[in-house]
């Protein structure tokens, strides 16, 4: 090996043991780095007057410790780790990753009110189209601003930093978790989709994932306290994913909280025992009680989801759809009853019918008016002249 080749050696040698030595020091400590001047603003470009770009510099390598690489100021930081020898790539993670978690305590920081209200915003609306209404472009200009700082400092950006936390469902931990749950993620996601392209039996794979799952679930509880954990699952489960297409009722953030754990209780426990009680109606009934119970039914129901988006365009108040919804379900019993009934003629039955039919809609039209009631009938009012149906 030539001496100019063994002092490159030795030089990088000496770098990558540094940054190994320096993200050892941070995990033990468990603090970040904080620059004097705070977190990148968006003008940080501008004021440190950034005209580098990573060329190789031919200084020879020279004996050198970390403190002596280490920068607060970036363009200096990056110069040092050239001068050093640090190839391009180690010196894109190096960078990028102080970028990243300086920024990502930005964006937690941004967050916190979002996800402290989680579960009250989710009580009223879409919690995806509240983020992206409020947060999403404050969240996108973070990482543009982001990457447009790196890549001032060592040239192209790299296609792993993502610095501004983008999971609106785990922005509520700390930016170390955040990061430990993604790479934690990212390493099982290629494991399960392993799984699924092998060529074992439906059954055979089901439990391979099972398997991983529950693998995966473990690792999450040695990075995350257990409140930690079971926020996170419950909003990452099926159960919210739920109760966010409940559309016209005013459930409390207690309520939608309690609702998504019973929920979600359920279809763990109904997978692993067979003694847990079948029916979730029952136990949804128990945990909201009887009267709120019927609003989170009328709020599932598809037919009353057409009689809310009707209201809603037309300014009416969401009780309005309550009261033709239940109209609706009475009317339909009491024809079925009409129909069903042996004791009385087709002429008379269809009589009946009629009435019915001519009452029910003269009393929606009276509750929707004119406009909203035939924007109605068009989108997903012909139960009413079904009514008149013998």
């Amino acid at each position: 090996m030539s001496s100019r080749l063994l002092s490159f050696s030795l030089c990088l040698n000496l770098v990558l043991l540094g940054v190994a030595g320096y993200w050892a020091a941070k995990s033990h400590s468990g603090g970040t780095i904080q620059p004097a001047n705070g977190l990148p603003q968006t003008n940080h470009a501008e004021e440190k007057g950034l005209e580098l770009a990573p060329a190789a510099l031919a200084a020879a390598p020279v004996p050198l410790r970390w403190d002596e690489l280490e920068s607060e100021d970036y363009p200096t930081y990056v110069a040092n780790l050239l001068k050093a020898g640090c190839p391009a790539p180690v010196l894109r993670r190096i960078i990028g990753g102080r970028l990243k978690e300086l920024y990502a305590q930005e964006g937690f920081a941004l967050v916190q009110e979002f996800h402290r209200d989680f579960w009250a915003i989710a009580a009223r609306e879409s919690v995806r189209e509240y983020f992206e209404k409020t947060l999403g472009q404050q969240v996108k200009a973070l990482s543009k601003e982001s990457d447009t700082l790196l890549k001032q400092l060592v040239g192209e950006a790299s296609d792993e930093l993502s610095s501004a936390p983008e999971n609106r469902f785990t922005d509520f931990l700390s930016p170390a978790k955040q990061e430990q749950l993604r790479g934690l993620t990212e390493r099982y996601e290629a494991r399960l989709q392993a799984v699924g392209q092998t060529n074992l039996s439906p059954e055979e794979k089901e439990s391979e994932l099972a398997q991983l799952r529950r693998e995966m679930e473990g690792e999450q509880a040695a990075i995350l306290s257990p409140e930690e954990l079971a926020e996170y699952q419950l909003r990452q489960s099926s159960a919210a994913s739920v109760l966010q297409q409940l559309h016209g009722v005013d459930f409390s953030e207690t309520e939608l909280r309690n609702l998504a754990k019973a929920i979600d209780d359920y279809q763990r426990q109904n997978d692993s025992d067979e003694t847990y009680p079948k029916n979730l109606d029952q136990i949804l009934q128990t945990v909201l009680g009887p009267a709120r119970f019927t609003d989170f039914n009328r709020a599932r129901s598809a037919s009353y989801r057409e009689l809310y988006e009707v209201a809603s365009d037309f300014g009416q108040p969401t009780k309005t759809a309550a009261e033709i919804f239940d109209l609706r379900l009475q009317s339909e019993k009491q024809s079925d009853e009409i129909r069903a009934d042996k004791n009385r003629p087709a002429e008379e039955k269809q009589a009946l019918l009629d009435e019915l039919q001519e009452q029910v809609e003269q009393a929606v039209l009276t509750k929707f008016g004119a406009g909203a009631y035939k924007s109605y009938k068009a989108r997903g009012g012909r139960w009413i002249n079904s009514l008149g149906r013998l």
